[in-house]
């Protein structure tokens, strides 16, 4: 879920993790950028991604440019 994927026999290995592999993050679609644009709940996009990859240690321009943030967050200031 939220782009990243998970690679075979690491799958439960992976699921007792509290943070997810950057490495493996993929680019988000649109259809996932979409999804996010018009959710109700940001909120919850947002601080699912901050629990699953750190976001506030881990954020850079590039995360920031897989997640596709700049086009779907609604509230810029939370992007900052």
């Amino acid at each position: 879920m939220y782009g990243e994927t998970n690679n075979g026999p690491n799958l439960t290995e992976y699921q007792q993790k509290n943070q997810g592999d950057l490495r493996k993050l993929k680019p988000w679609t649109s259809r996932m950028c979409a999804l996010a644009l018009f959710s109700k709940n940001q909120d919850v996009i947002v601080d699912e991604l901050s629990n699953r990859f750190a976001l506030e240690e881990n954020g850079n321009w590039d995360l920031i440019k897989t997640l596709c943030m700049p086009v779907w967050m609604k509230e810029s200031y939370k992007l900052r």
